[in-house]
């Protein structure tokens, strides 16, 4: 059996495909190179079959009417000997010292104890005209050179994430998965990074920039002028992304964090290309995107979403009552002395002022106190010093169990004066790690500490749950170390 199988999927790659083949010779008996002819009208076909009859023990060419890359990576998977599976486009290419590097990976892998699932490493993005090449690596995202699951898998940016480039799936477990590409359907290889993750178990993570993605002809599928002109496609594979992802079923929490992120940049794409369309059809179907992302994904439904009743209502204000309104979600405007009822749960509006402006977000943010049995919890959204004295000029706060710390945990909120009026138990701040504000504030952390809060970081551990009966408080924490 072949240690590793590469698929090249070719369709009319007469100009292109014999660097990509080249590249992936000096991989010797080890490898097999699928060469798949997708219905090609040039000489795609006659070359492959001119590598299968030079390297017979290397490559093997395969004929098939017009599938589209998924039919093509499909036949790939199918006729695969290897224990893994690459796919490798015909107008990509390989490094070949890093290549040497990845077999010798998969050999050690093999014969170890623990079966590894997936096998990740480097792409360069090699865009043509480029001075600089820019790298996709992961090395501050994932454990290096070891064997590891998702429970060790770290804070990866919206900005890294795995693409097909980057992948080595082990080839049984693309079958036991069932994985199929759409035909005749571009932009399938982000299903073919999506799907399989639930059930990938463990990985390796080897730190070496072995793919080389060409990015520059002008026909090529991620050219935003094309991707605009085949923005159905894209909203196609969007919407299978959804399925599978709600359809999975139970999984560890990191792969659905995981899994959550690639969907909304994906999303992302599929809602600027549709933006950028400026079309009244393409607006429509951006907004019917939403609408099917918040029947399929949402797990926990918004009832209401409650806005500042400003006099001048920022951009980003209707923005997000729009959206809320599109997801069915109902928009309530609330100011100080309002009360909302929810069950057995009540949230006291405690400011802006009624006839607040909006014209300073910050100072006239929303101010909630909410109420369930003993407990109270204090949410303080972007104020700072000057609206804290005006709410303890204002009489009325107590004690409270739980504090969204204000801004961010800005410096210049949550004074020592506040806290010794509210004394809470548990201090919660949101901010992310890399943020540029320099949040949270180490005078306002330690003025938490002092009032003898339990300071709990999202930067730290992502989201935090608090849960209570009505009396006691209970932390949970989606990052435990």
């Amino acid at each position: 059996m072949k240690l590793l199988s590469i698929a090249i999927p070719c369709y009319n790659s007469e100009a292109y495909m014999e660097k990509c083949i080249q590249s992936l010779l000096p991989g010797g008996d080890e490898v097999e190179i699928l060469v798949i002819d997708d219905g090609s009208k040039d000489r795609t076909a006659e070359i492959a079959d001119q590598y299968q009859e030079k390297y017979p023990n290397i490559v093997r060419s395969i004929h098939q009417p017009n599938l589209g890359h998924g039919g093509a990576v499909n036949t790939g998977i199918h006729n695969a000997q290897g224990l893994y599976f690459k796919v490798v486009d015909s107008d990509d290419w390989v490094n070949e010292e890093s290549y040497k590097e990845i077999l010798k990976t998969l050999e050690d892998l093999v014969k170890g104890s623990k079966t590894v699932d997936l096998l990740i490493s480097n792409f360069v993005y090699e865009k043509q005209g480029a001075a600089r090449k820019k790298v996709m690596q992961y090395r501050h995202c994932l454990p290096v050179n070891q064997i590891f699951t998702w429970n060790e898998v770290g804070h990866m940016p919206k900005g890294k994430y795995l693409l097909m480039h980057s992948m080595i799936y082990r080839t049984q477990l693309l079958l036991e998965c069932n994985l199929t590409l759409p035909e005749h359907t571009f932009y399938v290889d982000n299903i073919f990074a999506f799907d399989p993750l639930p059930y990938v178990q463990n990985m390796y993570y080897l730190d070496t920039n072995f793919y080389r993605y060409f990015i520059g002809r002008d026909d090529q599928s991620v050219n935003e002028t094309v991707m605009i002109r085949r923005i159905d496609q894209q909203l196609r594979v969007n919407k299978l992304m959804v399925n599978s992802y709600t359809s999975c079923g139970s999984m560890n929490k990191r792969t659905r964090a995981y899994m959550i992120s690639y969907l909304d940049i994906i999303t992302t794409i599929s809602s600027i290309m549709l933006i950028r369309s400026g079309t009244k059809e393409a607006l429509d179907k951006k907004k019917e995107l939403l609408e099917y992302m918040g029947k399929g994904l949402t797990t926990i439904r918004a009832g209401y979403l409650i806005l500042p009743a400003w006099a001048e209502r920022p951009d980003a204000w209707r923005e997000l009552a729009e959206a809320a309104k599109t997801a069915g979600v109902k928009v309530v405007t609330a100011g100080k002395g309002d009360e909302l009822p929810c069950g057995k749960v009540s949230f006291s509006v405690l400011w802006p002022e009624k006839n607040a402006t909006g014209k300073d977000v910050n100072e006239e943010a929303m101010v909630m106190e909410l109420s369930f049995g003993d407990f109270q919890m204090l949410f303080t959204g972007d104020i700072g010093a000057d609206t804290e004295k005006k709410l303890l000029a204002a009489g009325g706060l107590e004690d409270v169990d739980c504090l969204k710390v204000g801004h961010h945990g800005s410096r210049y909120s949550t004074t020592e004066a506040f806290l010794e009026k509210i004394k809470p138990e548990v201090a919660i701040i949101s901010c992310s790690l890399t943020n540029t504000y320099g949040h949270p504030s180490p005078e306002t952390v330690e003025r938490l500490k002092e009032a003898g809060s339990q300071v709990e970081y999202t930067m730290k551990n992502g989201a935090i749950t608090v849960e209570t009966d009505g009396k006691k408080l209970k932390i949970g924490r989606f990052r435990k170390d």
